[in-house]
């Protein structure tokens, strides 16, 4: 059981004993027992609008307002859901239409494959700096260990590499 859940809901007899009639004096109330159900919220897209002012100063001059440089198209997807689409995709290993199919169901959000193929593309993109980094400490090591694994993709065979270091 969690020592803290998130919301308590209580209890109480009724108001008058059941037995002879008579007000419960709240005094006596004790917990005597308890449960938990665990469950997760339901999951709703949470759609932000960004907008821009602009405003004509008595000179003349007309200033506009600027969006955030993380808000570069009429609409585009949020990191956390971009984030959802990788992780399912690289580690789950959802396929494209089955992701399409499941981020729907789950979010009223519907996307393309080619849309899924282009989050994906801008997260390794996003993490390519990373990738450098562990690359240059793999071939700084002293030692490196690798495994070739088969795989299946499609009905097709292809080979997976993974390299590692005694750091």
């Amino acid at each position: 059981m969690s020592p803290n859940p998130d919301k308590i809901i209580e209890h109480q007899p009724d108001e008058k004993c059941v037995n002879c009639g008579k007000v419960h004096a709240n005094e006596s109330n004790h917990i005597v027992g308890k449960r938990q159900v665990i469950d997760i919220p339901v999951i709703k897209a949470s759609v932000i609008e960004h907008q821009i002012y602009q405003t004509t100063c008595t000179c003349g001059y007309v200033s506009t307002g600027n969006f955030t440089a993380d808000v570069t198209a009429p609409v585009q997807y949020g990191n956390n859901l971009i984030s959802l689409v990788a992780y399912l995709s690289s580690r789950q290993y959802v396929p494209y239409a089955r992701l399409a199919e499941l981020i729907r169901s789950i979010t009223n959000i519907s996307m393309s494959e080619g849309t899924i193929f282009n989050l994906l593309n801008r997260a390794a993109n996003i993490f390519l700096p990373v990738y450098e980094g562990i690359k240059e400490e793999i071939l700084k090591a002293t030692s490196v260990g690798g495994d070739e694994s088969g795989i299946k993709v499609k009905k097709d065979n292809y080979w997976a590499w993974t390299w590692h270091t005694h750091q």
